[in-house]
């Protein structure tokens, strides 16, 4: 009895993670509770954090062995500006007031990041 509990808790923690891993959110089965508008705001709030992984990476190698960066910090730049056009996009679609308050401050974050980059 104790091994089959074992085994239910360990299967339902590796749902979890899995789930988890692929979806940004934590639940037993995916749900398509988000509406198109809301996934494609978190695609781009994931977007914004790979420009950002992406500048940081191109950081780390100019500082360790001197190389030419500027192709990563493009890169990234291309990357928020990418994201920036398509907030502008979605921000006037968005229904829900949640949404449209996340989706603005991701423009302020995008907005302030293409900054740094100048």
């Amino acid at each position: 009895m104790r091994n089959v509990v074992l085994l239910i808790v360990a299967v339902v923690g590796a749902l979890l993670v899995y789930n988890y891993t692929q979806t940004g959110e934590l639940k037993l089965m995916p749900g398509s509770s988000m509406s198109k508008q809301e996934r494609e705001l978190r695609d781009l709030e994931r977007e914004l954090a790979s420009a950002r992984k992406e500048l940081a990476a191109a950081g780390r190698g100019a500082g360790l062995a001197g190389i030419d960066t500027t192709s990563g910090v493009g890169a990234a730049r291309g990357t928020a500006l990418d994201v920036e056009r398509s907030l502008q996009n979605l921000i006037p679609r968005l229904e829900e007031d949640d949404a449209r308050v996340r989706a603005e401050r991701l423009l302020r974050k995008t907005r302030k990041f293409i900054a740094e980059l100048r």
